[in-house]
This record gives C-alpha cells, sequence and structure tokens, in this order.
C-alpha cells in the first residue's frame, strides 16, 4: 500500500524500465486518480481512497465500485487488504479513525480510532498492528494492536522520531521503518528494525528492545514482506535525491535494487498470481509483481509501476540439437560479464512441474530432481548477459537429459536458474 502524500495528481502508468538485468517490468495501462489517493492491492484489481470515496478497480485501472464513505473529505493515511481478502482497512487522519470496508461497496464501519495513524500491517491473528504519532508531533509514535473483530486496542510500545511503516513475517516477527526528526534528514538516518514474536506478544516494545536488520538507509517510506520467500521488500525514499525499492533477506542482506528514481517513491503491494510458484526473486519464474508508486513534484504526475522478476532463457541449437554434431546451448538473460552453470539430468528423473529448493542465496525452481543433477559446463556471459556453449553431440539420436543454467555473478555466487530445455 501506498501512504498519502498531498499529491498534485496521480496516473496509473508502465514504467519505463526496470534497474537491474534481475528484474524486468510489468507494463500497465495509464488511468487517473484524484488528488492525494491512497492504493493498495486486492484480488480484482485495486482499491483507492481520496479521503471521501473508496474506488473498486480492475486489473486495468477501470473504475468498477465508486462508494462514497465519508460525504466531507478526510485525510487519507493509508489504504490496507485484510487477510480475509475481502475487507479494507482504511486509515485517515483528520480524526483517528480506523475503518473496515467490505468490498466491493462497503458499508464501512468504525472499527477503533488511533490519533494521527500512518500506517498498519496485519498479525494473521486477528489483529491489525497500526503506526500512529497518538501523542502528537515531537514526543515519538506507537505501536497498536487493534482487534479486527472488537476493535479493542492494545498499547505494544512506543518508539522514538515520527510515524514509520510496519509489516510482520509469516512467523509473528514485527519489522519497522525508523524514522528522522529532522527534515532534510542527515544522510544514512533511517533503520529497519525488528522484534520477535515473543517480544510482540508481551508488549513493552523500545527502539532499546528491537534488533537493528537494516542501517544506513536514507529513507523508509513503505517495508513489504514475501510471503513466498520472506523476503523484505524497503522503499528507501527521500526528497530531492535518488529514491530507491530494495530487496532484502530476512537478515537484512541486500538481494537486488528493484527500481530507482529521482521521484519519490512509495509501496502500493505485492501480488501472487495463483496457481505459480514464482516468488519475487531475481532471475524466478513469473508468479510475483511488486507495485510501486513514483511521484515527480515538478510536473505533479505520480505513476504507478509494477516489477516482475525476468528468468533467464535456455535454448539449444544446431546440427546437434536433433542428431550427429554440434549441439549450441544458449543462455540469453544472465549476469553482464559473469558466468551461469549448465545443469542437467536424466529425461526420467525431471518432471514438467517445478519443485522448490531452499538455497543460500536464491530458491531454485527446477523440474529436475535434486539428486540426478550433474554440472555439465560453464558458459561465459558477454555484456548483455548472454552466452553459448557448443558440445558435440555423438548421434544418432539425442542425449535424453534436460538441461538449465545456474546463473552466477561475477564472483562465481549462483543466484538464479534458467529455463528447462530438453536434448
Amino acid at each position: 500500500m501506498i501512504k498519502s502524500l498531498c499529491f498534485v495528481s496521480v496516473v496509473l502508468a508502465a514504467a519505463v524500465r526496470a534497474d537491474h538485468y534481475d528484474f524486468g517490468v510489468a507494463p500497465q495501462a495509464p488511468i487517473a486518480l484524484s488528488t492525494s489517493e491512497v492504493v493498495t492491492v486486492i484480488p480484482s484489481g485495486w482499491a483507492s481512497f481520496d479521503g471521501s470515496v473508496v474506488v473498486v478497480r480492475d486489473q486495468a485501472g477501470a473504475a468498477l465500485v465508486t462508494t462514497t464513505v465519508f460525504p466531507s473529505a478526510v485525510f487519507p493515511s493509508f489504504i490496507a487488504l485484510q487477510p480475509d481478502n475481502a475487507t479494507l482497512l482504511l486509515g485517515e487522519s483528520s480524526n483517528g479513525g480506523l475503518w473496515e470496508f467490505v468490498l466491493p461497496a462497503g458499508p464501512a464501519t468504525l472499527l477503533a480510532t488511533a490519533a494521527f495513524n500512518y500506517d498498519a500491517t496485519f498479525d494473521g491473528a486477528g489483529h491489525a498492528i497500526v503506526s500512529a504519532a497518538t501523542c502528537g508531533f515531537g514526543c515519538g509514535n506507537s505501536l497498536l494492536r487493534v482487534d479486527l473483530s472488537t476493535g479493542a486496542t492494545t498499547v505494544l510500545g512506543s518508539v522514538a522520531g515520527p510515524s514509520g511503516p510496519v509489516a510482520v513475517s509469516a512467523a509473528g516477527e514485527l519489522y519497522y521503518g525508523t524514522q528522522s526528526p529532522f527534515f532534510p534528514a542527515p544522510a544514512g538516518a533511517f533503520s529497519v528494525q525488528r522484534w520477535s514474536a515473543a517480544q510482540v506478544a508481551a508488549g513493552a516494545l523500545s527502539d532499546a528492545s528491537a534488533v537493528a536488520v537494516i542501517t544506513g538507509l536514507d529513507g523508509a517510506a513503505d517495508l513489504s514482506l514475501d510471503a513466498r520467500s520472506g523476503d523484505l521488500i524497503v522503499v528507501e525514499s527521500l526528497f530531492g535525491g535518488l529514491s530507491r525499492v530494495r530487496l532484502h533477506r530476512a537478515d537484512g542482506a541486500l538481494k537486488s535494487v528493484l527500481a530507482s528514481s529521482t521521484d519519490y517513491l512509495g509501496g502500493v503491494g505485492l501480488r501472487t498470481s495463483a496457481g505459480t510458484m514464482g516468488a519475487l526473486q531475481p532471475f524466478a519464474p513469473a508468479g510475483s509483481t511488486y507495485t510501486y508508486a513514483a511521484s515527480d513534484f515538478v510536473t505533479g504526475v505520480m505513476r504507478v509501476q509494477g516489477i516482475v522478476p525476468v528468468q533467464p532463457q535456455l535454448s539449444v541449437s544446431g546440427p546437434g540439437a536433433s542428431g550427429a554434431g554440434i549441439a549450441t546451448l544458449s543462455v540469453a538473460g544472465g549476469i553482464p560479464f559473469a558466468s551461469a552453470v549448465l545443469i542437467s539430468a536424466p529425461a526420467s528423473a525431471w518432471s514438467p512441474s517445478n519443485t522448490i529448493t531452499a538455497l543460500p542465496w536464491f530458491q531454485l525452481h527446477s523440474g529436475l530432481q535434486f539428486s540426478a543433477m550433474r554440472r555439465s559446463g560453464i558458459v561465459q556471459l558477454d555484456g548483455s548477459g548472454n552466452g553459448s556453449l557448443g558440445l558435440v553431440n555423438q548421434g544418432p539420436g539425442v542425449p535424453g537429459r534436460v538441461w538449465q543454467a545456474l546463473v552466477r555473478t561475477p564472483l562465481d555466487r549462483p543466484v538464479g536458474a534458467s529455463t528447462q530445455v530438453a536434448w
């Protein structure tokens, strides 16, 4: 989701490009939204809230249902989809209301109040965790647990600085993006910290009791966790500088920069496709799309853009692909000036349905039985991340194996895998 920031106008548009070779652009048709809307991903497409109306939109952004919630507009702070995938939680900071909105057309019901609420996430146990500056300005930020059935509110703790974003892992750990009280903020003044599930259950959370996961950030506008991989997505945003969407392991190690821009960036949400296994991982198969918003304050336009993994392609060609001769195995879309390791297994040890093997730095999606995999060659990649290797086929048929390429960094660390090809 994206929190509200007084934009002049809002436009959904296709991104120009992704920043890295391991991720690419997910184009979407541009649509115009009203001033200062907050937006989140829902199963059917999008939902937006401008402080007066909730608009349910399809995947292309076209309005399907428009419902007036507040005849007199309030200031929207966030919109979030609850775990039931049928109810939105709306935050507004004019009166501090936390409202439940039943998709697609309401009604909206006041659940609780939290003054100057900023962000919310869900613990999977029937509660929202809300970040709100309940004491006002310059006195820190509160972390609240709100019962989604009763609205009962419990103070979990407080932290220094203005309100920051929150996210909860599948294990119940709470992540929080700290904020600087200064504007402009000093370089590297933001961080992401974490409390364990046991600490969250006990309450009394504080900066002192948290573990620093990521430090030295220049902003922390939004946090998301990929349930399929456990990785953390951090939107590092700052005014007048370079903003980034960063993908980190749960322990804080940086995996990739998904996108960067001189525009101010905010998070919208992560969408995973039913029936797929892909996570938001470098070089992974399709299945997950992360959407962020980029605002250009000069033109007053904000664009909502999707980023998807791009999986390298492996192909086989030449006379040896079908009989005696040289067969050329080609990798396209790897890391420039790095390499790829060819692995293979007998066709009898391959399934058209991928399984996932968790390796130290990536999730291997492969139909090859892990125990049957054999290293079968190294392909050196050029400045475009492409390369090929010629192998001799003695004929008359083909080897009867299925092949895949493990993409490596220039330091020879595997970080992803290609498509698979039979030969």
